[in-house]
């Protein structure tokens, strides 16, 4: 009797074991499958994008409806590449490289580095700072990206009011609780 429970139970482990290779083996075909996809799409939308830029700038002159739609384009494109770079990185995910960082010069810099998004946009871009800012305990290479982010889907945002209205306030600050916490 006992031999038999035994039997049973290795016999559970092995079955637990083989489901769990099997679902690793299917994230591994959904990881490769992702990444060829991918790769296969980044190719030809690269190409798409760069002849909309250049006869955009041809077009700039003639019509402002034409430039609006290759705007509109360009930023759908934009949308596209920042998706399949989703894609591929949860068919590869990146480690994490956390470590203490000063959060004002990362704003400044990627808001600095941001200029030409702006300068397209026709935003008006206002940044309020705070000083004595702490550092934060972040992967520096991801907080710049959620930054970019940020700052992209807040210029997309303003696209539904007149140009001479649109604008983008940043405002970092420092602030205590009750409890005197930041």
């Amino acid at each position: 009797m006992q031999d038999i429970n035994e039997e049973k139970i290795l016999a559970k482990q092995v079955q637990k074991e083989s489901q769990k290779r099997q679902a690793s083996e299917k994230l591994a075909a959904i990881g490769q499958a992702s990444t060829t996809i991918v790769h296969n799409l980044h190719n030809p939308l690269y190409s798409i994008k760069m002849a909309l830029q250049m006869s955009q700038r041809h077009y700039v002159k003639q019509e402002t409806q034409n430039n609006e739609l290759f705007s509109i384009a360009l930023e759908q494109i934009s949308y596209m590449e920042k998706t399949l770079d989703d894609l591929l990185s949860f068919s590869r995910p990146e480690k994490l490289n956390p470590e203490w960082i000063p959060i004002k010069q990362v704003i400044e810099s990627t808001l600095s580095c941001q200029h030409k998004l702006v300068k397209e946009s026709n935003d008006v871009i206002s940044s309020i700072i705070g000083n004595n800012l702490p550092h934060v305990f972040a992967d520096i290479t991801k907080f710049r990206r959620i930054l970019q982010n940020l700052l992209a889907n807040a210029i997309q945002a303003t696209y539904i009011l007149p140009t001479s209205k649109r604008s983008v306030i940043i405002k970092v600050k420092k602030e205590f609780n009750d409890s005197k916490q930041f």
